[in-house]
């Protein structure tokens, strides 16, 4: 390689590798998301800001609830179950239309208050991240305690809505 082309190569992996993590953008317009949850009694005061493993044990087991992970790195989950009626607990509400690292739905199982386990996808149609990113949701679950060997990935493709 000759040594003129050093430089430039050297000054682009410093910049991959000062990227950092991937940012998604909400592809929906929050006011009318936000009317709706209104209009079924909903309150963006009753997402959950997980904050250690026992906060998912609110969760019912087997059931899927969508999740959102801002800037911030804290998992968020809705406090609905995704199958619930009316339940109109979309991500870009989890976080307040913000970016996010990673959105999808989460599944969990606990028993007597304790987390024995946990799956998590990607999709999600309001921020469409990408499966790289399910890492993140890995490693907030691995940071609040749950073992590696107890986070299952399901590679489901999210359904993305357009872009706006």
């Amino acid at each position: 390689m000759p040594l003129r082309l050093l430089p430039p190569l050297l000054m682009l992996s410093a910049f991959a590798c000062s990227r950092g993590p991937e940012r998604f953008p909400n592809r929906k317009d929050l006011a009318p998301l936000r009317e709706r949850l209104r209009a079924t009694g909903g309150d963006v005061a009753r997402v959950i800001h997980v904050r250690s493993l026992q906060d998912l044990t609110a969760l019912q087991v087997g059931e899927r609830y969508r999740f959102a992970i801002p800037e911030d790195g804290q998992l968020r989950v809705a406090p609905l179950p995704a199958s619930a009626a009316n339940n109109e607990y979309v991500h870009p509400l989890l976080v307040g239309g913000a970016p996010v690292r990673t959105a999808g739905y989460i599944i969990v199982k606990h028993v007597d208050r304790t987390v024995t386990g946990a799956m998590v996808d990607r999709d999600s149609r309001a921020y469409c991240p990408s499966q790289q990113s399910v890492q993140v949701a890995i490693d907030a679950l691995r940071a609040l305690g749950l073992d590696r060997g107890r986070i299952a990935v399901d590679p489901v493709p999210p359904h993305c809505d357009p872009a706006r």
